[in-house]
């Protein structure tokens, strides 16, 4: 959005709603889109795989 707003991206109609975006509305248009962040947990060891670390993701509820 700022790059539209800065005149770095050309399109007609997005730079015409850039226009009218604060900055605090481009922030919470950002952490919308980036959507759910997943929620990490640690899975038991597998056998033969001691200390990698293995991570199960899962996702929150709502």
């Amino acid at each position: 959005m700022t790059a539209y707003q800065k005149g770095e991206r050309r399109h007609p109609t997005m730079r015409g709603i850039a226009r009218g975006v604060s900055e605090q509305d481009t922030a919470d248009v950002a952490v919308y889109s980036r959507g759910p962040r997943p929620h990490r947990r640690a899975s038991p060891e597998l056998p033969g795989r001691r200390g990698l670390g293995r991570v199960k993701t899962t996702a929150l509820p709502g």
